[in-house]
């Protein structure tokens, strides 16, 4: 990730935007998606965006899968 780094987007950058969350085959547990999510509702980045997709990876086990759900 850019975070942190001269290549992060500043935040008006953001503002009214759609962001698109794609893991592709990496498989991230649930968990790390939060912690992702966290991290950018913390820059304020999620505030300022006008919508959020998310698509979770085709490879996702049922164990995995029932995590995700809780």
């Amino acid at each position: 990730m850019l975070s942190g780094t001269p290549g992060e987007l500043p935040l008006p950058l953001w503002r009214g935007a759609v962001m698109a969350l794609e893991t592709s085959n990496d498989v991230p547990a649930p968990s790390q998606v939060g912690y992702w999510l966290r991290n950018w509702a913390a820059k304020g980045v999620l505030q300022e965006l006008s919508g959020l997709m998310l698509a979770r990876p085709r490879d996702y086990t049922p164990q995995i899968v029932q995590d995700l759900h809780g």
